[in-house]
């Protein structure tokens, strides 16, 4: 008795969720905010009095001052709700055992409630002012309360509406890049009517939020199968955002503005390359990859087709990366001379050879050697010793915060290295700090 009541006081409060949620959406970016209650003597307002006290006698004056009121409660609570009932909505339900975990229709009803919510602030930005900072925080912990492999197992449908619709709405970033290379500086600007391709909605809200949905689904390995197509988009305009140096066409605005954000681009990056279930730097291997689109682009349209023929010629190989960070270490460069490599690349790669060498030559055996990926412990052994070098350059150097943030990325890479690899960097950076 106690788990149904707990089960429908928590179906209880996800619908007040969201019907508040609407009803706000509704009133708030929809209603008309000229309509007015008449006045006590039956006559028009003139222009002197609308600013005098019968302007709080409106209906909507009314109306405005509750919703910002429930909004200034609704959005505290619900990034409250469900950063503290997390494990609720993502735990699974057993026979013997359903205690403690959301219902299926609860857990889409999580699903649809940040897609809801994603798509207002996508379409309404302006409006949330302020607000739009917890709102993307809400979004972060709605996306942890996601039980992923459940509705693709059990609700194909809203993967195929709802949840493919957030992804493809993502498209923004390669609009933002296409922006940026033809100059249509008032979309970049946020002044244009469409914000989605703004610098300030790319920045504050698709990059955070997508960096929290890739480190959830790769925290629940689940791996994005389903929205492949949408996914390579992410990837390609994610890189090219990140590393092409022409975008900003030397103008200051820009290139503050991007170069600003370029970690949090990385960090989004990295967080892609663990989850993502093809080795996309290695696309010579996708043939073996039973998950590669590659092997089912018959049964998908022509755009999948496009996406991955771009793929190719915009997207370097492992090798190569490898070789540009090999360079940029043994040069006389300096951070402010590429600091992609560090803030993008770098983050890239130490998600993506850790992931891949789990799944590797060192770890499996395939019959008839159709390795997806190659990448071996050298390979990591590699990038370490590459950012020891850097490191012991920059011993000392106080314009140089990045290496915090290079030395958090690196974790993933030194628990699977070996120690051989310590004996020449290592001991001449301990000695020089």
């Amino acid at each position: 008795m106690f788990v149904k009541k707990t089960v429908r006081l928590t179906s209880n409060i996800l619908s007040m969720f969201i019907k508040l949620f609407i009803w706000w959406c509704l009133n708030v970016l929809l209603f008309p905010i000229n309509c007015s209650l008449p006045n006590r003597g039956g006559q028009q307002e003139t222009e002197q009095s609308t600013a005098g006290p019968s302007v709080e006698l409106r209906f909507a004056y009314r109306l405005l001052e509750k919703l910002i009121q429930y909004l200034d409660l609704v959005l505290p609570l619900m990034e409250k709700y469900f950063s503290t009932h997390r494990n609720y909505f993502i735990a699974i339900a057993t026979a013997t055992n359903n205690v403690g975990a959301a219902s299926l229709k609860e857990k889409e009803m999580v699903a649809s409630l940040f897609c809801k919510l994603a798509s207002l602030l996508r379409s309404r930005l302006a409006a949330f002012g302020a607000d739009v900072r917890i709102t993307v925080r809400c979004l972060q912990v709605l996306v942890k309360g996601i039980d992923a492999k459940s509705l693709v197992k059990n609700c194909p449908e809203f993967i195929r509406t709802s949840k493919l619709t957030f992804f493809n709405n993502t498209d923004d970033l390669g609009h933002t890049i296409i922006n940026l290379q033809d100059g249509k500086y008032s979309h970049l600007r946020g002044t244009h009517l469409k914000t989605s391709t703004s610098l300030f909605y790319v920045n504050t809200v698709v990059l955070p939020v997508l960096t929290s949905l890739f480190d959830h689904l790769a925290n629940c390995e689940y791996g994005m199968d389903e929205i492949q197509v949408a996914s390579y988009k992410i990837l390609q305009a994610l890189f090219t955002f990140g590393t092409d140096p022409n975008l900003t066409h030397d103008r200051k605005y820009l290139k503050t503005e991007m170069e600003k954000y370029k970690p949090a681009l990385g960090s989004c990056l990295g967080a892609f390359s663990s989850t993502f279930p093809v080795a996309f730097l290695e696309p010579h291997l996708n043939k073996h990859n039973p998950f590669s689109l590659l092997n089912r682009i018959a049964d998908h349209s022509l755009e999948a087709q496009d996406i991955m023929a771009r793929m190719e010629g915009s997207m370097p190989t492992l090798e190569t990366i490898l070789s540009e960070v090999d360079q940029f270490v043994e040069s006389e460069k300096t951070y402010a001379d590429a600091p992609h490599i560090i803030d993008v690349i770098m983050p890239m790669l130490c998600s993506y050879l850790p992931f891949w060498w789990s799944q590797g030559p060192d770890n499996v055996s395939p019959t008839g050697g159709t390795h997806v990926s190659m990448v071996t412990a050298e390979h990591m052994n590699q990038l370490l010793k590459n950012v020891l070098k850097l490191i012991k350059k920059n011993i000392g150097n106080e314009s140089a915060p990045w290496m915090t943030r290079i030395a958090a990325y690196t974790q993933q890479i030194i628990i699977n290295s070996s120690e051989e690899l310590l004996k020449d960097p290592f001991p001449t950076a301990c000695r020089k700090s």
